[in-house]
């Protein structure tokens, strides 16, 4: 079989060569305008409160394992509150850091897939972090300690397992 060329297609060089430049600027663009929305961004963020702050995060964490959400973009907005609490103190900034820690280990989809290496500096880089605030402090007397805050939510969180028991028992 043989083909038979009748007509030489010719390419327009010049019109691709202008959507190219026209793509290019538009990328540019858009690349200029991300970066204005994020350095206002950044702005709005300085001017955050402890519990604004708490908030979000509170939003971020509820955000999780729902269908449609995309856990990398979870991840990103977790770290950048976690960046952002470290001026608030150890109150604020543990709590945020073991969200993104969990956060981290969403990534991986099954018990048998591993944490990906970048992944997992990342999550032992801020668990050391949270060593790091615990064990700050010149002296005994100015280490963090992680515990109940009083004896009074010791007891409520016993009772609050006991009772989750026996209505465990009442069930079967």
């Amino acid at each position: 079989k043989n083909t038979i060329v009748i007509e030489k297609v010719r390419k327009d060089k010049v019109g691709r060569s202008q959507k190219r430049q026209v793509d290019k600027e538009a990328a540019e663009l858009a690349k200029v305008e991300a970066e204005k929305a994020q350095e206002a961004m950044k702005e709005k963020e300085e001017e955050l409160s402890a519990a604004v702050l708490e908030r979000k995060c509170k939003e971020a964490v509820m955000s999780r394992g729902r269908k449609g959400t995309d856990k990398k973009v979870v991840l990103a907005s977790l770290q950048r509150l976690s960046e952002l609490a470290v001026k608030y103190g150890p109150r604020v900034e543990i709590p945020i850091l073991m969200h993104v820690i969990t956060a981290q280990f969403d990534l991986v989809r099954t018990l048998d897939d591993y944490m990906e290496t970048p992944v997992w500096k990342s999550c032992a880089a801020h668990l050391e972090r949270v060593a790091g605030v615990l064990e700050d402090g010149e002296d005994e007397t100015k280490k963090f300690t992680l515990g109940p805050a009083s004896e009074e939510d010791n007891d409520m969180m016993i009772s609050n397992l006991l009772g989750k028991k026996k209505n465990k028992m009442k069930d079967a």
